[in-house]
């Protein structure tokens, strides 16, 4: 059976940390862990191999790094350290007779703009070039990991589905309060990734099952997908002999991640500090856990990077539309009138002429954490705002137009018909 029958009707395990293991054999610090795929293949192989042994069904390549802008100075083409990655992993597939391959993708390394100088478009770039390679290699999944910025986990993600067929598992890095470091929250996270048709969403990393339990909970309560939980081995603290220690055992991590299987999760394996231990143990303690069956959850969410809003909860009619003007400095003048008013969403109307779709959703999102609508424009006008919206937006769609929907479905979106008020989402299949 293939890897995306499995999910969500069995459990599925993750491995545990790969970092844990290259330190215990000798990484330094400030060295690159993925030249280890071509220059000690034997030990990757060891590594990979004992996490199968524990248990793991899903084992991820050492390609957590492996992207153009962290493996600059790196001897290595990006090409060249994810097929090593992936040949290491199937080798140690091989050995232990069974599991599939994952592709690990984590962030660039990079702040996004406006913030940073990372474009949205190099970043796509960036990953697609790691995920057509994954592809290529033979992986079975696409398991993007440790994001903090929705507007980066979304060009991952629209890398993954425009490049390659393989299911994509996605998940993030919140903090105790179940923030992410760009502020979004667990709504915003689940807004985003349905929209975009990810096979299974979740968290990593951050802190340990305990201290993540609740962000879980609201993730269930949330999502009409596969969640996945990959949790730190506790808190990590710094030993006199300078060695890093988490503060729970194997034991105490696989009975609280079991305990969220069977309150629904379906993909779990640990990271920062974990170790082929606890997956066995957490292997044993989910032994014959069933997880309740995920359920399609009934509300319409729109989201920007940091929030996201319950459509069916908004007095649409009363939210009046903004006429986009010519010049972008009276454009965000109205923006921070609306905002002053704790308008919940920007509504821009674009059908007055005035700046580009794109050119305004840039505008706004320097200074906006609102939630947009969008109408009064052409599909293939929208098309490039649609594809840069940090978040998921909603678009004026009269009646069945075609390529605005099949636009929404393409970058996740929520259509609205001004006919009869009738609001859907749609989702990339």
């Amino acid at each position: 059976m293939e890897l995306k029958q499995c999910l969500g009707r069995r459990v599925l395990l993750l491995d545990g940390a790969t970092g844990t293991q290259l330190q215990a054999k000798g990484l330094q610090s400030g060295e690159c862990p993925e030249r280890w795929n071509v220059e000690r293949r034997q030990e990757m192989i060891g590594i990979h191999r004992a996490y199968y042994e524990a248990g793991a069904d899903l084992v991820l390549a050492n390609t957590f790094g492996a992207n153009r802008l962290k493996l600059r100075n790196c001897p290595y083409s990006v090409s060249q350290v994810v097929t090593a990655a992936l040949e290491n992993l199937r080798e140690a597939r091989d050995q232990a007779g069974h599991g599939w391959l994952g592709l690990d993708v984590g962030p660039t390394g990079q702040l996004m703009a406006p913030m940073g100088e990372l474009d949205f478009d190099q970043a796509v770039e960036a990953f697609s070039e790691v995920i057509r390679a994954g592809a290529d290699a033979g992986a079975d999944a696409v398991v993007i990991e440790t994001m903090t910025d929705l507007y980066e986990l979304k060009a991952a993600v629209l890398a993954a589905r425009t490049c390659c067929s393989l299911p994509v598992l996605a998940t993030m890095a919140f903090d105790e309060n179940g923030r992410l470091l760009t502020g979004g929250d667990c709504a915003a996270l689940v807004s985003l990734l349905e929209g975009l048709g990810v096979d299974a969403l979740g968290l990593n990393c951050g802190a340990g099952p305990l201290q993540l339990q609740a962000t879980v909970e609201r993730l269930l309560e949330l999502a009409s997908v596969p969640v996945v939980f990959k949790p730190n081995a506790g808190l990590p603290h710094v030993e006199p002999d300078g060695a890093v220690r988490y503060d729970i055992d194997a034991d105490t991590f696989a009975r609280s991640v079991a305990e969220m299987v069977q309150r629904g999760v379906w993909v779990a394996g640990g990271c920062c500090g974990t170790t082929p231990e606890h997956i066995a143990r957490l292997r044993a303690a989910c032994q014959g856990v069933e997880p309740k069956t995920v359920t399609p959850k009934s509300q319409v969410l729109i989201s920007s990077g940091s929030r996201a809003l319950n459509v069916a909860q908004l007095d649409l009619d009363a939210l009046e539309p903004i006429a986009v003007p010519e010049d972008g400095d009276d454009l965000l003048d109205e923006v921070f009138d609306r905002q002053d008013e704790e308008e919940p969403l920007l509504r821009l109307d674009f059908s007055h002429g005035g700046l580009t779709p794109l050119e305004a959703v840039e505008a706004v999102q320097e200074v906006s954490r609102l939630p947009l609508w969008l109408e009064g424009a052409r599909a293939d006008a929208l098309e490039p705002a649609l594809r840069r919206v940090n978040g998921k937006a909603m678009v004026t769609v009269a009646g069945e137009d075609g390529q605005l929907l099949e636009l929404l479905c393409r970058y996740g979106g929520v259509a609205y018909d001004p006919a009869d008020g009738a609001v859907r989402s749609c989702r990339r299949a």
